[in-house]
């Protein structure tokens, strides 16, 4: 949950960057990310805030999996963050105030903002944090944000446009900033843009709503080609078929029927299939845990996740792993 929000080197390896909120050997001295190897396991867990190295371009997107006992004193960054909570419960004090944490909470921490954060018995978290230097923003805009404190929507706000947009955008940035594809340092700035604007509107009870994008080609089926193009690197997204024939200006029947031609496959179908492949990168080249491969790769319930990813592999997530795990150890000499 703490970030050293100087500019700092992020050491590549892979063409990914190896930024992580995890275990307390993942950071090495001095904030420097540490070897692969020496990267822990997903089975264990984070015992205190660490400080994370903030890329120079300003944004950063963490996981963080929290210990039994996890607790801090009142502690403060320099730097902004949007935290949304995936599981657990936790008690929030900051800003003279106290909140109650649970599954769906996503509260914003204006830098320098003092807090104290535990996590309830039994309850520990799971959490995921944009980070962000407040310059790379308008001033106009880090203003806004700041004069709302330390602000927490909780669960009641589920189905919020506010909620959506982050989960969604969320996912998206853990994607760009895995994967590093050409231009990914812009998306994660452009999204988070998105999210303050979206905040400071929701928080003023003036959101805007959240409508899918509509694409300007008017030639029926070069639309369905486009947004099956754009489906690659956005099947985390939560969207329906309805969503998807709108984003088309097509009807239902129309849209399902044209989808299928260009591409083979049902939309259901091809969505799995997209989510389920990279549920599989997930598991084999990081240490994500089980519930953060399912979030990351657009599955909303975790007991889903493991039957679909059963249905198509024959074995559970965890076993996919260990399996993975074995057949890449290197032989004993």
């Amino acid at each position: 949950m703490v970030a050293d929000c100087r500019p700092g080197k992020v050491t590549l390896s892979s063409k990914r960057t190896k930024i992580d909120h995890g275990p307390s050997d993942s950071l090495g001295p001095g904030g420097e990310v540490a070897p692969v190897g020496a990267r822990d396991r997903a089975d264990q867990l984070v015992t205190r805030p660490k400080i994370a190295p903030m890329p120079d371009f300003g944004v950063l997107v963490l996981e963080s999996r929290h210990a039994p006992g996890f607790a801090t004193s009142f502690i403060s960054q320099s730097c902004s963050e949007f935290m949304l909570i995936i599981s657990g419960h936790a008690r929030l004090e900051g800003d003279n105030r106290v909140f109650r944490l649970e599954a769906d909470s996503l509260v914003h921490f204006p830098a320098k903002t003092e807090f104290c954060y535990r996590d309830l018995p039994g309850k520990s978290v799971t959490l995921y944090a944009i980070q962000y230097r407040d310059e790379i923003l308008p001033p106009a805009l880090t203003q806004k944000l700041a004069s709302l404190r330390l602000t927490h929507w909780n669960s009641r706000f589920t189905e919020s446009p506010l909620l959506r947009a982050f989960r969604s955008a969320c996912k998206e940035m853990l994607f760009e900033q895995y994967r590093q594809q050409s231009g990914w340092e812009t998306v994660l700035i452009s999204r988070l843009y998105d999210l303050a604007v979206r905040a400071v509107r929701f928080a003023s009870l003036r959101s805007s709503p959240d409508l899918p994008s509509f694409s300007k080609d008017s030639d029926s089926v070069m639309r369905v080609i486009n947004y099956a193009a754009r489906l690659e690197s956005e099947f985390f997204h939560l969207r329906t078929l309805d969503d998807a024939a709108l984003a088309t200006g097509l009807s239902r029947r129309r849209f399902t029927a044209l989808f299928r031609s260009v591409t083979g496959q049902s939309w259901h179908k091809r969505l799995l299939d997209l989510r389920l492949a990279h549920a599989r990168l997930l598991l084999s080249q990081t240490d994500r845990t089980i519930i953060a491969v399912a979030f990351e790769s657009g599955f909303e319930d975790l007991s889903h996740f493991n039957h679909v990813f059963r249905q198509a592999f024959g074995c559970s997530p965890s076993t996919f792993r260990r399996d993975h795990l074995k057949s890449t150890r290197p032989p004993a000499s």
